[in-house]
């Protein structure tokens, strides 16, 4: 099934590596307007800089939809049960990097359709979890039937984890929803997708962070240190402005 195919291809990538982009161009937050200027920081503590930052991609003047699509898919199937919408009013994307290496986190920053604040919320929180949940379940089905592969991903995936972490929580009075695969390319190019809330101004902040053949971290545990402090840093700036 396409599923088992893509893993199959994920999987397979682990040794290799998967990049993500290089590109990078300066930045200006000074005309942003005050909701996202307080939701976009320019760098962290530990040298992640914002290096590019584009309007809602995709977004067409003459052509803009106030939402985005997500599906749910059966189990190991491309066939669809449910599709949501998730509004959008207005949005940015923020590509991060450390000095000298590739892009580390792919940060879309989104304000909800007024009064669909807390229904998108919900939409979000639903998802990532089913994500979460698939991911899991066809990796377990996937290394059963392949134990040399398995023992292989063994030796890599961080100590005392498991294969793929789910947290929900909060940081700063900030709600946050997260899974992590804790072998680097595991789950493809995402190696960790973050959700923070921002329900003073009707923001959700999606996070994606990458792995890359340039990178600061050489290991799965200096990444995971690394995310950490990524969320922390990023939720610290929106607890200063918010």
């Amino acid at each position: 099934m396409a599923n088992r195919i893509a893993l199959a291809a994920f999987l397979a990538a682990i040794i290799s590596g998967c990049a993500g982009g290089s590109s990078k161009e300066q930045t200006n937050l000074d005309s942003l307007p005050a909701a996202f200027r307080d939701a976009i920081p320019s760098g962290m503590h530990d040298g992640l800089q914002l290096v590019a930052l584009d309007w809602r991609p995709g977004h067409d003047l003459l052509n803009t939809k106030a939402w985005r699509t997500v599906e749910f898919y059966k189990p190991g199937t491309n066939e669809v049960l449910r599709t949501e919408r998730i509004s959008i009013a207005s949005g940015y994307r923020a590509m991060y990097a450390y000095p000298g290496t590739e892009y580390f986190a792919n940060v879309r920053i989104e304000q909800s359709v007024p009064g669909s604040y807390h229904t998108d919320k919900k939409k979000v929180i639903d998802y990532i979890t089913y994500l979460y949940d698939s991911k899991n379940a066809l990796l377990a089905e996937y290394l059963r039937d392949n134990p040399d592969l398995k023992a292989k991903i063994d030796k890599m995936k961080a100590r005392g984890k498991d294969y793929i972490t789910f947290e929900r929580n909060n940081y700063r009075n900030f709600e946050y929803i997260s899974y992590t695969a804790n072998v680097i390319g595991l789950t493809g190019g995402t190696i960790s997708h973050i959700h923070i809330f921002v329900p003073k101004n009707d923001i959700i902040v999606t996070a994606y962070l990458l792995s890359q053949k340039k990178a600061k971290f050489a290991t799965i545990e200096e990444f995971l240190q690394l995310r950490q402090q990524f969320l922390e840093g990023y939720i610290e700036y929106l607890a200063k402005s918010n």
